[in-house]
């Protein structure tokens, strides 16, 4: 289940709610829609929206990132990013820290949802755009969660009715396995607007389907609407297509995109306990990273919206001899999972909590493929395992094999070539690989590090081999990543070109350099330089202060702070201001004035 893989939590939304909101012109747009993607029945905590002066902007800037919330009640919500320590927030695709590791990743924004009393967290964040003002106070954005939905400030709209989400991205799932998500329309007009016929095009628009309406066919002033969006992918790989929403005298358009979960996901056992044999395909799956890998997997519904009736749910633990290292293909001993020594192979499998012996199997496994990503996390595994008891435990066995994404076909395809620009038109050839089947054109904002087949905005999607491109903003560094994908879904290496200049971004300065503090009479002299970094801005100002709160400012050394006793040590500090605002600290120590 999708909640599952968002690892839901306890969280006041006090610290999203309850920061004063930066100055910000009346007329800026603001849009906040969650639609947390879903296969079972309707949940009242499963989609909030809220536009114009019901989404409160708390926090926008580049150094400390966005914060913003909306709605009362158990129908509060909230949403917030902030950029890793010591950097400053950029546009990117970005993936959360796998689930089990405790310590978070210094290259990567922190991002919470809050929704009602629960919390929850995408496992990917894109970032689509982003702009800042020279004193690092963010002007415009668009963040796109996976699964979650989307958030955004200052874009252009194109109509007087709020669409909740211009991208919607669907979480991986198995073919077979209908996932939903909930868009919503508010008519921010004085009229009326006739709603016409929606409908999908686009390479995968036959992996995509309507679920209940609430529309009507005329939606009135001030009114709110929503429908659901399945994504059932036809085959693994990712899909992309485009929702058109026909509002009063123009069509709207929507990006939807997702990824169809590759090969195989499978559970098979048998064993003399009871509730260990099974047969189930994964719908949704989340691994957890410790000191090996956990898998826990869940059949799919019987049907999209029905009860959970005869689903079950699977964990598969596996541990290599050397923490970190992948799962070598071969035969391996194992030792009980549980076992203090780490230092060889283990295997554990239970089913709906079930296991044939507590966590105390031993026996052997036969690797047939496994491999990780750069998160550490798997990709692919198949693995047979034949387990028994350790003496004491019962001599129960349990035998079977695990498959996550298992598939005959494990390379990707070779990038397509020749990607060349020019003027508003971008063309390349198609991979030389003689399986792949489409190219997948991206544009994003940055140097594209860490860009993904659904990562930004779509430019193309099929077997065409150039793509105009859309009116890009000045002062922008863009990047079009392009990849080929084929018969298994496979998806190759992105080739990439970058084109535009971003402006420079605005961050705070460093400390000031002190080279010394001489102490005179009820004064202290500060002599100093200024920061090796004056955060791409100049400095407007330095200011000491003491302990006691006492300050003194100056634009150049040296400062004299004065009215200080003349018997007592004094404790300084002193910082540089810039366009973005107050520096890093420097401390001084002075003995008794004299």
């Amino acid at each position: 289940m999708v909640a599952l893989a968002l690892g839901l939590g306890v969280i006041s939304l006090g610290a999203l709610m309850a920061v004063p909101a930066p100055a910000e012109a009346a007329a800026t747009t603001r849009i906040g829609s969650i639609s947390l993607a879903a296969r079972g029945p309707d949940s009242p905590l499963s989609r909030f929206f809220a536009d114009g002066s019901g989404l409160q902007l708390n926090t926008a800037t580049t150094s400390a990132g966005i914060s913003m919330g909306g709605g009362s009640g158990r129908d509060r919500f909230g949403f917030s990013i902030v950029p890793p320590k010591g950097d400053y927030l950029r546009p990117g695709t970005f993936y959360a820290r796998p689930t089990g590791t405790d310590e978070p990743d210094p290259a990567v924004p922190s991002y919470t949802v809050a929704v009602g009393s629960i919390t929850t967290e995408a496992d990917r964040a894109d970032i689509i755009d982003l702009a800042s003002d020279a004193s690092g106070r963010i002007t415009r954005f668009d963040v796109v969660l996976e699964g979650i939905g989307e958030f955004r400030l200052g874009q252009d709209e194109g109509t007087s009715v709020s669409i909740g989400m211009r991208h919607m991205v669907f979480p991986m799932t198995a073919p077979g396995a209908p996932i939903r998500m909930t868009q919503t329309l508010h008519n921010r007009s004085a009229v009326g607007l006739a709603l016409g016929a929606k409908a999908f095009s686009g390479l995968s628009r036959s992996s995509f389907d309507f679920g209940k309406s609430g529309c009507p066919v005329v939606l009135a002033a001030g009114a709110t609407c929503r429908f659901d969006v399945v994504f059932d992918p036809t085959k693994g790989g990712p899909a992309q297509a485009t929702l058109s929403i026909p509002i009063g005298s123009k069509t709207q358009k929507v990006a939807v995109s997702g990824q169809g979960m590759l090969g195989t996901t499978r559970l098979q056992t048998t064993g003399d306990v009871a509730g260990t044999t099974v047969d189930a395909a994964a719908a949704d799956v989340i691994w957890f990273r410790a000191s090996g890998w956990s898998f826990i997997g869940v059949e799919p519904y019987a049907e999209l919206g029905a009860p959970n009736r005869g689903s079950q749910l699977y964990t598969v633990q596996l541990r290599s001899d050397t923490f970190g290292t992948p799962l070598a293909v071969g035969v391996h001993n194992t030792t009980p999972f549980n076992a203090l020594d780490r230092s060889q192979y283990g295997t554990y499998v239970s089913v709906d909590n079930r296991g044939p012996c507590s966590d105390s199997e031993e026996g052997t496994e036969t690797v047939r493929s496994f491999a990780v990503d750069d998160r550490d996390l798997p990709t692919v595994a198949d693995v047979e395992f034949d387990l028994a008891c350790t003496p004491g435990a019962g001599g129960h066995r349990i035998s079977g094999r695990f498959q996550y994404q298992a598939r005959d076909d494990l390379t990707p395809p070779a990038a397509p070539t020749g990607l060349a620009i020019s003027g508003s038109r971008a063309t390349w050839k198609v991979s030389k690989s003689s399986d792949a089947v489409a190219s997948v054109a991206r544009l994003v904002q940055g140097n594209g590090a860490r860009v993904g087949p659904n990562s930004g905005i779509s430019l193309s999607a099929g077997t065409a081999t150039s793509t105009t491109l859309p009116t890009l903003r000045t002062g922008v560094r863009y990047t079009i990543a392009l990849f080929a994908v084929d018969r298994a879904g496979n998806v190759s290496l992105a080739a990439k070109k970058s084109l535009g200049t971003a402006a420079p971004v605005v961050r705070v300065p460093g400390a000031p350099v002190v080279l010394s503090a001489a102490s005179g009479k009820g004064k202290v002299t500060v002599h100093f330089r200024p920061p090796a970094s004056t955060g791409g801005s100049p400095i407007t100002q330095y200011v000491v202060t003491t302990s006691g709160g006492r300050s003194a400012t100056g634009t150049h050394s040296p400062i004299v702070i004065s009215g200080l006793r003349h018997d007592a040590s004094v404790s300084l500090s002193m910082v540089a201001y810039n366009a973005a605002g107050r520096g890093a600290q420097a401390y001084i120590g002075v003995r008794h004035p004299s």
